[in-house]
């Protein structure tokens, strides 16, 4: 692959006309730090013609052997799996020596998004039981000879789910996920994925990591969608983990059925040998919710169509560059992505030691200083740290090139693999809380972490390491 990407040379951009293996493309829909993803036309015998959707590999990554692999390990894992809730793959080649993988151009929105316009309690519940069906189904998955593949997305979050205009769920980005035969794996150190939805063990690898993180994921992902609070996230990620590791898990409120409260207990057990073994039992609470309450899929597509008047128009495509030689320049940052990337694991890493030794630290601390209040659930998502200090170059959000694009109005069907410790403000709940979230670590030590940060943190703005694609929020 390497000698085929020197000879042709991958390309930065590729505009409306141009091909990239036998799909034509119509206009780029997004790029992120990782990957690029564009609305393509595919024609075939007898007047056929299909309009997907097709990722690949930025071109300056085609050499770094770790984000290659990951993309390649990306595309072996998700063509394994096949559940209605999960996004599928089409196809998968290279072109000039880039891999790409082709999907369903999915009309809709992210799970995040639909909380924010307020989806009743029954549409979430029936959207997060196919949220629980469709891991089960991932975690089931064996090769073509019957391996079991081990699959765990460790990602799940409001912004891995998108919500097609059909009413269904699926869950997107298997970027991270851990699975038999993985070519990339995560280093000593190393933490992959938000930290606010990651499982206690995942953070202090005590153990090793199996389908029972996810199913502690579900239930944090439950718990904020009803509440519409934030669980364990904290001021900053030294905090965030703290609370993971520690914090109490307040009890859903009493309008929640029963027997979803008790699965989202079973899910939220810190302990892995006692907590639920599998998404099963939390999807059909769940299930047996939305249909009692009237959140069956007919209702969910109905509530889409209602809600987002432009599922039906064409895509919102990113305006061309105005020329190849404006294109190219964007390789101009791969020393920044990479060694940011490598700055960014050395500190998060370090947040991750100093988490851990808090747990030791915290009950002493809490003796000497009164807890503060938990911090208000609606309150902006803070500035990042000197750790989120790479970002990919932001997508236009002026102008948009309107093609004749049906279906259309895509958004997040694939977001870019290490997302390390991202906290995506798309993923913040906004409905009334009916639970408060976990008190803090001990009011010395978060004072002290706001003194030692609050210089790096001054004048920043928000930003995320890598955005989805197709999010066109």
């Amino acid at each position: 692959m390497a000698s085929s990407a020197r000879s042709s040379g991958p390309r930065a951009s590729y505009l409306r006309g141009e091909r990239i293996g036998r799909y034509e493309v119509i206009g780029r829909l997004g790029k992120g730090g990782m990957a690029a993803v564009y609305a393509v036309r595919h024609r075939g015998v007898g007047d056929f013609e299909k309009t997907l959707a097709l990722k690949v590999i930025l071109p300056h990554l085609v050499e770094e052997q770790s984000y290659l692999t990951m993309f390649l390990d990306e595309i072996r894992i998700i063509s394994r799996i096949e559940h209605p809730n999960v996004v599928q793959i089409l196809d998968a080649g290279e072109h000039r020596g880039a891999p790409f993988m082709v999907m369903p151009l999915l009309r809709g929105r992210t799970l995040a998004a639909c909380r924010d316009r307020g989806a009743a309690p029954a549409l979430l519940a029936g959207w997060l039981a196919e949220v629980g069906q469709g891991l089960h189904g991932a975690h089931e998955t064996r090769d073509h000879d019957g391996t079991w593949l081990e699959i765990v997305h460790r990602d799940v979050s409001a912004s891995n789910v998108f919500v097609a205009a059909d009413g269904l769920a699926r869950i997107l980005d298997f970027g991270i996920a851990a699975a038999v035969g993985r070519t990339t794996s995560t280093r000593h150190g190393e933490l992959k994925g938000r930290f606010s939805m990651m499982a206690p063990e995942v953070v202090t690898r005590h153990v090793a990591i199996d389908r029972r993180a996810d199913v502690w994921s579900l239930g944090v992902l439950v718990w904020e969608s009803v509440t519409g609070a934030r669980l364990f996230r904290g001021d900053n990620e030294a905090e965030t983990l703290w609370r993971v590791l520690n914090a109490t898990v307040p009890p859903l409120p009493d309008h929640v059925p029963s027997a979803v409260r008790e699965a989202v207990e079973d899910a939220l057990v810190r302990e892995v040998a006692d907590r639920a073994p599998t998404t099963l039992p939390l999807a059909a609470a769940l299930e047996a919710w939305a249909e009692a309450d009237g959140g069956g899929v007919d209702a969910r597509a109905a509530w889409m169509s209602a809600t987002f008047d432009d599922l039906d128009g064409p895509a919102a495509l990113e305006p061309e560059p105005p020329d190849e030689a404006g294109s190219v320049a964007q390789l101009a940052d791969r020393s920044e992505v990479t060694g940011g990337t490598a700055r960014r694991r050395i500190l998060l890493g370090m947040a991750a030691m100093g988490a851990l030794a808090g747990v030791g630290a915290g009950g002493w601390l809490a003796t000497q200083v009164a807890p503060e209040a938990p911090p208000n659930a609606h309150s902006p998502p803070p500035p990042p740290s000197e750790a989120t200090a790479v970002v990919p170059e932001p997508t236009p959000a002026a102008a948009t090139v309107e093609a004749a694009v049906e279906p259309a109005r895509v958004e997040a069907a694939v977001i870019d693999a290490e997302t390390v410790g991202d906290e995506s403000a798309e993923d913040e709940p906004t409905t009334a809380p009916d639970a408060s979230p976990p008190a803090s670590p001990p009011a010395g030590a978060r004072r002290r972490r706001r003194r030692s940060t609050a210089s790096r943190r001054a004048g920043r703005a928000p930003s995320r390491l890598l955005d989805s694609p197709y999010s066109t929020q």
